[in-house]
């Protein structure tokens, strides 16, 4: 199975597929001792009541690598949830240390905000 995200360093290695879910995770060395077995790992979102899977049907997703990194730069949309998410993923390249940083954007947040200034502009 491909993988469109790999991230590792030589000793460890974490590869994600088009979904965004983590499927490998190879240490201490890479190609042996898959940790995962190949199965799919995900986090989900949970909104007003409402949950999702990331990766899911209802999720726009957008893969590549920050420029001239090993960064991997992910944007996910959800337009059900009102929520757009950057998910940013690294192994550190002389430590094994997978690292994730998560920003979570509240679309009608956002919107409501637009309309108030636009209120106080009228």
């Amino acid at each position: 199975m491909p993988r469109d995200l790999p991230l590792g360093n030589g000793d460890f290695l974490v590869t994600f597929d088009a979904r965004y879910q983590l499927r490998d995770i190879y240490y201490p060395r890479v190609g042996q001792e898959n940790h995962t077995v190949g199965a799919a790992c995900r986090f989900g979102v949970w909104v007003d009541g409402k949950f999702s899977w990331v990766g899911g049907d209802d999720w726009e997703i957008h893969i590549e690598y920050e420029h001239e990194t090993l960064v991997g730069d992910t944007t996910l949309h959800n337009k059900t949830l009102g929520l757009r998410l950057r998910c940013r993923d690294a192994v550190d390249f002389d430590r094994n240390i997978y690292f994730k940083e998560v920003t979570v954007e509240d679309e009608e947040l956002l919107v409501l905000r637009e309309s108030d200034v636009l209120a106080k502009l009228g």
